[in-house]
């Protein structure tokens, strides 16, 4: 297709190199924004043999930046200490069409930093307590109420867990896995439940190492090795489907990879219980940025719209992986079905309320990393959390004020 007289081409650089992703989003570019705006063309650009990071770097010192990027929220820091991502705030305060309030609030809290703004809302991903009814009934048990409590889940858990002699046959819970500080964050919202926290609210100290963090933590891992109502690490428990979990804390994504596994047992989702301090929830969401260096950032500008209006976030939302970040698109009707699990699924929308912002800074990635392998040594048992996060605070600390080598 020739482009008008002074037409623009942008480049939109994702952060996946999934097939279906990148089809979706060449799809919303030809057949629906290009038809809108016959003067703007969109390629969209995978980051094939590299991280999407060092391609944008390396197309930026070729002369060749990409226009727009889809990326998580916890990389806009990193981004803007950087240089590399484009002050919107004009941009958004001018466009009379354009209203925050149509999105979930933590969707639009996390694409400001340091008082601008650099990104819209793309999706967004809450948790809920997946819970095996099944086992539920065996156990004589009524799914949980909305204003449970940790000890009540605690109390379900020992309920719901079996044994056959010394082995076990049946557990109360599974969280997805021992390493859920990092990005998807499960085991995060439960400790800010308790006061706790990853990092300071200046971003430059670890609070996951003060004691309102370490004694949740603590508690969570000794559920798992001590009171053995969870599984330990190296036991294998055939994951949710198979069928030997009373109840899994997982994502929105987990719908889609239980219908697709066609369990044998009724299943449905339950709200996250709440902590002393409250109910929290996780608030893992993709974002679309303009790029600093772009040549056409007032086309840019339109694109990261489009997508962020109800038809494109519907477009994201039907896989049934993500939600949309808007609360009028934020779950497709073609997942909601009184005859297919989790009849529930609306308690995600209530669920996207409760969440709160990822901790700020622009060294979030080096530090969880950095924190990962204090992680698993506690929940393999082979230290307690408060020594193992402690071996590695001064460490996590440097990275945080940037200072580390």
């Amino acid at each position: 297709m020739s482009l008008p007289i002074g037409a623009a081409k942008i480049q939109h650089l994702a952060h996946t190199t999934n097939v279906v992703e990148l089809q979706l989003y060449a799809d919303l570019a030809t057949d629906h924004f290009q038809a809108e705006h016959p003067d703007i063309e969109v390629e969209i650009l995978a980051p094939t043999g590299q991280a999407w990071t060092e391609k944008l770097i390396t197309m930026i010192a070729a002369g060749i930046p990409p226009d727009t990027v889809f990326c998580a929220n916890w990389w806009i820091a990193d981004m803007v200490e950087k240089r590399l991502f484009l002050d919107i705030s004009d941009y958004v305060a001018r466009d009379k069409t354009w209203s925050d309030d149509e999105y979930f609030p933590v969707t639009i809290t996390q694409t400001f930093y340091k008082g601008a703004r650099y990104a819209l809302p793309r999706h967004f991903s809450p948790m809920l307590v997946f819970i095996n009814q099944d086992l539920f009934r065996k156990s004589g048990l009524s799914d949980p109420p909305a204003d449970w409590t940790w000890d009540d889940f605690v109390e379900t858990a020992r309920t719901l867990t079996r044994s056959n002699g010394n082995v076990r046959t049946q557990w109360g819970f599974a969280l997805i896995g021992p390493g859920d500080l990092a990005g998807d964050a499960l085991t995060i919202p439960i400790i800010r439940s308790f006061g706790g926290d990853l990092f300071s609210e200046d971003g430059l100290r670890l609070a996951l190492a003060e004691p309102r963090s370490v004694e949740p933590m603590q508690w969570l891992i000794d559920l798992s090795n001590v009171e053995h109502v969870a599984p330990t690490v190296s036991e294998s428990h055939g994951g949710f489907a198979g069928g030997r979990l009373g109840m899994h804390l997982n994502a929105f994504y987990r719908i889609m990879q239980l219908r697709s596994a066609n369990v044998q047992f009724d299943w449905d989702v339950a709200q996250v219980p709440r902590g002393p301090v409250g109910r929290v929830n996780r608030g893992a969401s993709g974002v679309h940025a303009i790029v600093s260096a772009s040549k056409h950032p007032d086309e840019a500008w339109q694109w990261i719209k489009f997508l962020a209006g109800k038809e494109a976030q519907l477009a994201f939302a039907s896989n049934g992986l993500v939600m949309g970040a808007r609360r009028d698109s934020a779950i497709v009707r073609t997942l909601i079905s009184e005859e297919t699990p989790p009849k529930s699924i609306r308690l995600f929308l209530e669920a996207a309320l409760d969440a709160w912002p990822y901790p700020v800074t622009p060294y979030y990635n080096q530090a969880v990393a950095a924190i990962r392998p204090a992680m698993d040594a506690a929940w393999r048992g082979n230290k307690s959390f408060r020594v193992a996060i402690d071996e590695i605070k001064d460490h996590v600390e440097l990275i945080l004020q940037g200072k580390a080598q």
